[in-house]
């Protein structure tokens, strides 16, 4: 299928897999349209008992996505972008399909939000991954619902407060990307990654997904509309906030007040 030169998003569909190609030149930036599309084409898989997998990968070389568009950072444009990017990942979290990122280069900010969010998350060895959001005086709110389950709440508060870049074998080693292949040869690995799943029962996969999430993300749900209501209704309130987001549209160092 041709490239939807509006919101960015190629889709291909085979028998047991739907592929989601990220496609917004020439940083892959996450914007409200591209990711309304991504969860109406997810809204019209939902109950296909035939699909077995669902795979977010990039067209761009080198770059799985650099996170949302700065623009969408401000006061003004910010609770657009949350209402579009929850409403993506609350129609992820509604798939019985097993849903992986397939990240090849750079993976930043809420891009990595939603790698993560997904099933599982694979990675090329030059992959390198982060949230840089401390710098601008913001956190990223899924991470902070998600990586405590995953990483464990010191490691998440270190990623989160730190803002540095993590290779993918670090990433790896601490629990948010499940495998790292060499960059030559990520595509076949990855490749013999999703038919060694493929050919296993789709009632199969879907059951066992599901008790897997009974057993452990009931509450997750409900821990990210926490973390977005403390990011909407008391940092996006904050002088420090606004400051940092400026700052950075504007390219200099940003003034704190600490308040």
């Amino acid at each position: 299928m041709a490239e939807d030169q509006v919101s960015h998003i190629r889709i291909e569909r085979t028998d047991h897999r739907l592929e989601i190609y990220l496609g917004h030149e020439p940083e892959n930036r996450l914007i409200p349209d591209m990711m309304n599309h991504m969860a109406d084409e997810l809204e019209a898989v939902k109950g296909d008992d035939n699909l077995k997998l669902i795979v977010f990968r990039s067209s761009l070389d080198r770059i799985f996505s650099l996170g949302m568009d700065l623009e969408q950072l401000t006061s003004e444009h910010v609770g657009g972008f949350m209402a579009s990017f929850g409403h993506l990942l609350y129609t992820l979290n509604e798939q019985s399909a097993i849903t992986v990122a397939c990240v090849d280069g750079a993976c930043m900010g809420s891009a990595l939000e939603l790698a993560v969010y997904c099933d599982m998350a694979i990675a090329s060895s030059r992959s390198n991954l982060g949230h840089p959001g401390i710098k601008a005086g913001i956190f990223p709110p899924v991470a902070a619902a998600v990586y405590p389950h995953l990483v464990g709440r010191n490691r998440a508060i270190e990623i989160l407060v730190t803002g540095r870049e993590l290779s993918a074998e670090e990433a790896r080693e601490m629990g948010l990307l499940n495998r790292v292949w060499p960059a030559g040869e990520f595509y076949d690995h990855s490749e013999a990654f999703f038919r060694s799943i493929e050919r296993y029962s789709a009632v199969a996969l879907r059951l066992t997904k599901k008790a897997i999430e009974q057993a452990i993300y009931k509450r997750v749900p409900v821990a990210l509309r926490a973390a977005e209501d403390i990011y909407l209704n008391e940092l996006m309130k904050t002088h420090d906030a606004n400051e940092g987001v400026r700052a950075m549209l504007e390219g200099r160092d940003p003034e704190w007040r600490n308040d």
